[in-house]
């Protein structure tokens, strides 16, 4: 079985995206600001950045002097990711492949960040990150919340597996998605040997004092519920 999204429709969306990403207040005003937060309190020297889009993460790492490769399907992202960072390798390969994109048992720490929930072979991913960590390595996984996905499915419920189709890079760009409950996401790392260190439910860091960018955020509905949930993950040693 395959995922029903092809590389042109990466493709495609990654136009989109590179365009909107930057001004994206779920990422600017919640995601990177937990994500910088996690990344320093890690001591890794090696990382793998699995979905890398075009390269915002792996820079990241990389200016803390972290020997990071990003992997990504989409040949647009990945043409983006090397003109920003030319110094960083960038690889195309398909996270949803059995075969790592890595080699086993190379790296310290794994990022999978916002892919998860857009790939349906999501426990074959979990399986690969986990062959490509070093034992006692780490894996950080950030995923939309599945209360926030839930409501892409409302007919089908929270607890039933469904696919749904996002509208947020716009009319012309549709995304297919799959909402899971956090239990299948539990699961999935578990079995694929990585043990639940933390589970973070990050809010919006903005001030009290900027009114504009929280009602931004209030009407998007991001105020009052969660948007993403973050696992950090451990190998066994």
């Amino acid at each position: 079985m395959t995922s029903p999204v092809t590389n042109a429709q990466w493709d495609k969306a990654a136009i989109a995206y590179i365009e909107q990403h930057p001004d994206n207040i779920a990422w600017t005003q919640i995601l990177f600001p937990c994500l910088q937060g996690v990344i320093n309190d890690m001591q890794i020297g090696t990382a793998y950045d699995a979905g890398c889009g075009y390269g915002v993460l792996s820079r990241y790492l990389g200016e803390r002097g972290v020997a990071v490769t990003g992997v990504d399907r989409s040949e647009i992202m990945l043409a983006k990711a090397r003109e920003l960072n030319p110094d960083i390798k960038f690889v195309q390969g398909d996270i949803e492949s059995d075969s790592s994109c890595v080699a086993a048992e190379s790296v310290d720490a794994v990022f999978c960040i916002n892919v998860l929930q857009d790939i349906e072979l999501y426990q074959t991913a979990l399986r690969s990150f986990s062959k490509a960590l070093k034992p006692g390595g780490t894996c950080v996984i950030a995923i939309e919340h599945p209360i926030w996905t839930s409501k892409y499915v409302t007919e089908k419920g929270y607890f039933r597996e469904a696919t749904f189709v996002s509208n947020f890079l716009g009319q012309d760009n549709p995304v297919q998605g799959w909402h899971r409950s956090l239990s299948a996401y539990w699961s999935a790392a578990k079995e694929a040997g990585l043990n639940v260190l933390r589970v973070i439910e990050p809010s919006p860091v903005t001030p009290e004092h900027d009114t504009l960018m929280r009602s931004r955020l209030q009407q998007a509905g991001m105020l009052d519920q969660p948007v993403f949930m973050v696992f950090v993950l451990k190998k066994a040693a």
